[in-house]
């Protein structure tokens, strides 16, 4: 409650204000930008893992960059992400064929 007020007592020193509308106080859990911040750390939004588990097999090239953009996004979730992503880079080389196979 201190550091809430100590907050807000700044905030109003300055005269910036807030929508009380925009925010939450006292929740044990916060989702933003895809990911979920809590007392233990940062960690993936389940929704994201979600989108990832049931993500369509890419069809062409543009598909698969975006694919891995976000799988790179999460990256720092992933151990040893490139090896795993490496066969998937390999079909973004314009001197292989494009051939999407288990």
């Amino acid at each position: 409650m201190a550091n809430l007020d100590k907050t807000l007592s700044r905030l109003e020193k300055y005269g910036l204000r807030v929508n009380k509308d925009k925010y939450d106080f006292f929740k044990m859990s916060v989702e933003y930008l895809g990911h979920v911040i809590d007392s233990d750390g940062l960690h993936i939004a389940p929704s994201k893992v979600k989108a990832i588990v049931d993500a369509p097999s890419p069809s062409n090239v543009s598909q698969l960059r975006s694919f891995l953009g976000l799988m790179n996004y999460y990256g720092r979730f992933i151990p040893q992400l490139a090896t795993l992503l490496k066969p998937l880079h390999e079909l973004l080389c314009e001197s292989r064929p494009w051939k999407w196979s288990q």
